[in-house]
């Protein structure tokens, strides 16, 4: 049989920092431009991904 991967939603976390981050972005690039817009979903991204990472060693 063939083995497929497991196509589960990635991490929720990450996809809401993705959204929350392009809705910024959209909202600055709306308002200001092009790459005010860019800038603003790069650094909200990059921010809150470092923010809402897991910390420390794993355990299981």
């Amino acid at each position: 049989m063939l083995d497929f991967p497991d196509f589960s939603l990635p991490n929720p976390t990450l996809l809401l920092v993705l959204v929350v981050s392009a809705l910024i972005g959209w909202l600055m690039g709306a308002l200001f431009g092009l790459w005010p817009g860019l800038i603003a979903f790069a650094v909200t991204f990059t921010i809150l991904a470092i923010w809402t990472a897991p910390r420390g060693p794993r355990r299981r």
